[in-house]
């Protein structure tokens, strides 16, 4: 399930709609004996949203008319439509527009809404799906994003960094779809292992390589990892070496600085880097260990520090 929000500028000055991959997504993609792929569209402006099923070519299977991208019950409708329509043992969701870290992601220009994350956590609990992967959708790798779904999915599949369709993602859906189709009883878990080395393999040669972070999340690991990020928290808030912690955040790797959210730290980055300050040992060994149990795959450029797994604010 392809839920393409293509319904923003990225250049309001000027009056720049967004890239569109739907035509990219409908040539690499395919529908066959052991998979369906069916696309939500909705471009920028006042054009018509359509609903595509996907087999070598876009079919139309609906005209939507003018919809808000951004409200948790066009993903919902979304989703229910395809399990209607074309029911089946697994359900995997693509999410393409602007992300935005724990604020959500999807922005709709004529509204001005955008998919927070409670919302989605609305739409996906009413609704569910089993892997979610954000394409195009840049700064999702957050702790606090995949926190809020972790009982709606079991494998979230994101990037702390900027995350371009066009170079991480479009190459990799027909392989995606070719290993949906021929390996039928994969777990999710292999899956989202088996995305991640799909990503890797087809961005060996870009110039963006040196900074592509993504990586595949087993949610049901997320509540004790969150435990003893809490405890981490409110040891740092508590330290009296309060310049030396501020030194060590400041030097972690960091997402977003040019983008729409400011200020985001790699949280192993960070642990790792307070290993050495007094009273935060302990704590920071355990955030670094449980972290490497939750990320199920990753990958990360050799210009960001660390594993670029999380995203911490």
């Amino acid at each position: 399930m392809f839920y393409n929000d293509a319904d923003f500028l990225y250049d309001e000055e000027n009056f720049t709609s967004a890239y569109n991959p739907i035509d990219f997504f409908a040539a690499t993609a395919f529908s066959c004996k052991n998979i369906h792929v069916v696309a939500l569209e909705d471009p920028y402006g006042n054009e018509s949203a359509k609903t595509w099923y996907i087999i070598e070519k876009k079919v139309l299977l609906k005209e939507n008319g003018e919809i808000n991208m951004g409200d948790p019950k066009t993903l919902k409708d979304f989703i229910s439509y395809c399990k209607k329509e074309f029911p089946a043992e697994r359900y995997i969701l693509l999410v393409y527009d602007h992300g935005m870290g724990w604020e959500g992601c999807c922005i709709d220009t004529p509204s001005k809404d955008k998919l927070t994350m409670p919302e989605m956590k609305d739409a996906l609990s009413k609704s569910g799906v089993d892997i979610l992967c954000f394409t195009g959708t840049c700064l999702m790798g957050a702790v606090e994003s995949v926190y809020e779904l972790r009982d709606c999915i079991d494998i979230y599949i994101s990037s702390e960094e900027y995350s371009f369709y066009l170079y991480y993602w479009a190459e990799a859906i027909n392989p995606i779809c070719r290993i949906l189709n021929e390996n039928p009883d994969l777990s999710n878990e292999e899956i989202g292992k088996k995305i991640i080395e799909i990503i890797e393999e087809n961005n060996k040669n870009l110039d963006y390589k040196e900074y592509i972070t993504m990586s595949a999340i087993k949610t049901e690991k997320l509540d004790t990892l969150v435990e003893n990020v809490n405890t981490f928290t409110e040891i740092l808030l508590s330290n009296q070496n309060r310049d030396e912690i501020i030194d060590t955040c400041l030097g972690s790797q960091s997402f977003g600085s040019s983008g729409m959210i400011k200020n985001l730290v790699d949280l192993y980055d960070l642990a790792d880097r307070c290993s050495n300050i007094e009273g935060l040992e302990e704590v920071s060994r355990k955030v670094k260990e449980l972290l490497k149990n939750t990320v199920i795959a990753e990958i990360h450029g050799k210009n960001i520090q660390m594993h670029g797994e999380f995203l911490y604010t």
